[in-house]
C-alpha cells in the first residue's frame, strides 16, 4: 500500500498527474500520496516539474487554486529495473 499504489497509477497514466489526481484515483490521503511522492522524488523513481509546464490542459489545473507539481515515472529508472529484471 502507499508508495506501490501511487506507482502503479503512475505508471497507468503514462503521463503527468496532479498530488490530488493520483489521491482520488487510489483512495488515498492527498497527505499519504504527497509524503509517498517526496519519497519517489529523492530516490529517483518520479520526475517532478512545475504543473503549469507540462499540463496543457487548463481545467486540470483550474480544479486547485494551487497546482504547484505534477508527477511522472522516471523512464530511465523503469529501464533500469528491466534490465536488472533478465
Amino acid at each position: 500500500m502507499g508508495q506501490e499504489e501511487v506507482k502503479r497509477e503512475l505508471k497507468k497514466s503514462d503521463g503527468w498527474l496532479l498530488s490530488h489526481e493520483i489521491a482520488g484515483r487510489t483512495g488515498q490521503s492527498l497527505t499519504s500520496v504527497q509524503a509517498a511522492l517526496r519519497r519517489m522524488v529523492k530516490w529517483g523513481d518520479v520526475q517532478r516539474k512545475n504543473a503549469a509546464d507540462v499540463i496543457k490542459d487548463s481545467s486540470r489545473l483550474a480544479k486547485k487554486c494551487f497546482a504547484g507539481f505534477a508527477y511522472k515515472l522516471n523512464k530511465e529508472k523503469k529501464e533500469d529495473e528491466q534490465i536488472k529484471i533478465k
